[in-house]
């Protein structure tokens, strides 16, 4: 009724529509329900009505204002949840794609990493294995060139040698007295010397064997460079074949062929009487016998019922050297060793007599282009006294040799089987160096006298062998006749005798010079030479280059001229000879020169004089050199 009054047009508009309200809502109201208003005027029903319109039009107000807020807001809600869910739908879109792209990039990453690691390594071992292979040829190359020489040339002196003797033997035994012996036969008694032994082993080994490496060395040069290895060994073992069957022809035509005979039988002979032994260390000895050096009349010693095979004073030792078979226990392992090491104390030493070898190697025979430098071209000393001694241990010396003829010289024989001399070429050599004298030739101490100790004898294996028996002696002796420098051209393996008289002597103010050796740079270290009181001497050329065939190590003391030598042969001539012993009479007369002036007492005193020597190699001390070498051409200052 209500909406029908107010739209029904009763209501005129100036009544105004608040009042038409009211008048509608009057209509609609019984009197008792709108007095129940509050503040309802009954005498005024139009004017309160009108107050009940506003009541109502603000209730209505309210209501539509609370329904649009509450859709509005519901509106609102569902806009921002769609706006909310655009923008975390884009924003989640965004971080997966970047965590994707993320995981994506490392996973391809690693997969590339993977790959080109693996390519890396196979293209690395492809190069590494073709530069390997072409380093390693150019090495092989190079050490081939270097190492062949030096091996070819020792081991086919070594086997010229061992050649010489088993082929020559049999061949010439077998063809030679057949055919030869009833021509040469006639000849024999008018032609053949007392030297002829002595002249055939000497030309063969120096002439043949010369020679034979010279060519040889002129072949390596060669044949490394234009041929395998497989054709140098058959071209160098066919070289060597021709040259020792024309060598062999040159000398037979013109020596006695039946003396050659006898030398070879005797050589034969040789073999079978020396049959060397070998101690637990490896070492070579002569016999099974022990050596003994113990005090005069060691009761405790003598009471143990050893066998005495020989007794020697030591009087420059003031003890003895007893020679003992060893007992029928004794065997070469620890047991034995147990054995001797327990006989043995402070006062008293037991070891084996040792074999040790002459330090020698001959120059090549052409030795046109090497300059003949006579030993005070080499090195020039002040004239010293005729009183002053100086001693070699060496072979025995060719008294009636031109340049020795004059010379000062006593020789004493300590050969362990004197009935096998050898020759005498190497310690004719070693004295033409120190005292030999002639117009064209001058020695270092041309006044001095010598001491000759020879030692060295004939074998069937070795061609110059001593023993430790025949050295202990020879010191003794030298000691005894007052010399103070010793000279021996030898080397071998350590014995505590040995080295129990020589540190004797050393500390008395002896001083032992000794060659370090020939077995070439890997060798091991040789003795006496490596005892810490010796002067360990090595050979150098004119070009202070070091002897290719020279031994190496913390023993090596100093270096003098070595490698072609001009010294007198065994017969009448001279030679040039190369090695570690022909360097070292070089420094035994620099050394007793200056004990005699005081600048030096004993091997200990070497770093005194290295400010006169050239200092090669490695700066200071190094075991090629040694302290430093002496220079070739000096001239020795008083």
């Amino acid at each position: 009724m209500l909406n029908k009054f107010l739209k029904g047009g009763y209501v005129s508009e100036s009544i105004g529509k608040k009042t038409a309200l009211a008048i509608a809502v009057g209509l609609h109201l019984t009197v008792s329900d709108a007095s129940a208003f509050h503040g309802f005027n009954q005498a005024d029903p139009i004017l309160s009505l009108v107050a009940i319109a506003d009541d109502f039009e603000g209730d209505i107000d309210d209501e539509v204002e609370s329904e649009v807020e509450a859709e509005v807001e519901e509106d609102v809600e569902a806009q921002v949840e769609e706006d909310i869910e655009t923008e975390v739908e884009e924003d989640v879109e965004a971080e997966v794609e970047e965590d994707i792209e993320a995981e994506v990039e490392k996973d391809i990453e690693a997969e590339v990493e993977e790959d080109i690691e693996a390519e890396v390594e196979e293209d690395i071992e492809a190069e590494v294995e073709e530069g390997i292979e072409a380093e390693v040829e150019e090495d092989i190359e190079a050490e081939v060139e270097e190492g062949i020489e030096a091996e070819v040339e020792e081991d086919i002196e070594g086997d010229v040698e061992e050649d010489i003797e088993s082929e020559v033997e049999k061949d010439i035994e077998a063809e030679v007295e057949e055919d030869i012996e009833a021509e040469v036969e006639e000849d024999i008694e008018a032609e053949v010397g007392e030297d002829i032994e002595a002249k055939v082993e000497e030309e063969i080994e120096l002439e043949v064997g010369e020679e034979l490496e010279d060519s040889v060395e002129d072949s390596v040069d060669g044949y490394i460079e234009d041929e395998g290895e497989a054709e140098f060994d058959e071209k160098v073992e066919d070289e060597t074949d021709e040259k020792l069957e024309d060598d062999w022809d040159d000398e037979l035509e013109n020596k006695d062929v039946e003396q050659v005979v006898a030398d070879s039988i005797s050589i034969q002979a040789l073999e079978d009487k020396i049959d060397y032994q070998i101690d637990y260390d490896n070492y070579r000895i002569f016999t099974t016998d022990w050596l003994i050096l113990t005090d005069l009349n060691d009761t405790e010693l003598l009471s143990q019922g050893l066998s005495i095979v020989s007794r020697e004073l030591l009087s420059s030792l003031n003890k003895e050297l007893l020679r003992v078979e060893a007992p029928a226990s004794f065997t070469f392992n620890n047991n034995g060793k147990a054995l001797v090491e327990g006989l043995s104390n402070q006062n008293r030493t037991i070891d084996f007599n040792h074999v040790y070898d002459i330090a020698n190697t001959t120059s090549p025979a052409n030795d046109s282009a090497n300059r003949k430098l006579t030993p005070r071209q080499v090195l020039k000393l002040p004239a010293i006294a005729s009183s002053t001694k100086i001693g070699i241990i060496d072979t025995r010396i060719n008294l009636q040799h031109p340049v020795l003829v004059d010379a000062n010289i006593q020789q004493q024989g300590f050969e362990e089987r004197p009935e096998l001399q050898n020759s005498n070429a190497h310690g004719t050599a070693v004295a033409s160096i120190l005292v030999g004298s002639l117009d064209s030739y001058q020695g270092l101490l041309e006044n001095a006298e010598l001491f000759s100790s020879s030692v060295f004898f004939s074998s069937g294996q070795q061609l110059s062998i001593t023993t430790t028996q025949s050295l202990v002696l020879a010191l003794d002796w030298q000691v005894n006749q007052g010399v103070r420098v010793i000279n021996l051209s030898l080397a071998g393996p350590p014995n505590d005798i040995l080295q129990t008289a020589i540190s004797n002597y050393c500390e008395r103010g002896i001083t032992i010079v000794a060659a370090v050796g020939n077995n070439g740079p890997n060798a091991p270290a040789m003795f006496p030479a490596a005892y810490d009181c010796v002067v360990g001497v090595t050979a150098i050329t004119e070009q202070n280059r070091i002897y290719r065939r020279a031994v190496r190590g913390e023993h090596v003391d100093v270096s003098a001229f070595g490698v072609n030598v001009y010294s007198a042969a065994y017969d009448q001539g001279f030679q040039q000879m190369s090695g570690t012993s022909f360097a070292t009479p070089f420094v035994s007369a620099y050394i007793l020169f200056q004990k005699q002036l005081g600048r030096i007492q004993s091997a200990q005193d070497l770093d005194n004089l290295s400010v006169n020597l050239l200092d090669l190699g490695e700066p200071g001390r190094d075991s090629v050199f040694g302290i430093g070498a002496l220079p070739i051409g000096y001239t020795v200052s008083p």
